[in-house]
């Protein structure tokens, strides 16, 4: 297996990982979506992360 390879297959599974761990401890109110943009680092402002009412 080439190192670019291997690296990149780690990558991946430390990701996924890394989403089960923040999914799993995610408030109720909270969506896969809004966990998904928080692991990404693509929710922008605070109101893309807090509940919604």
């Amino acid at each position: 297996m080439c190192p670019v390879r291997a690296a990149a297959v780690g990558f991946v599974v430390i990701g996924g990982l890394g989403y089960m761990v923040l999914y799993s401890k995610k408030k109720p109110e909270a969506s896969a979506g809004d966990v998904a943009k928080v692991m990404s680092g693509v929710s922008g402002t605070t109101e893309n992360t807090r509940p919604r009412n």
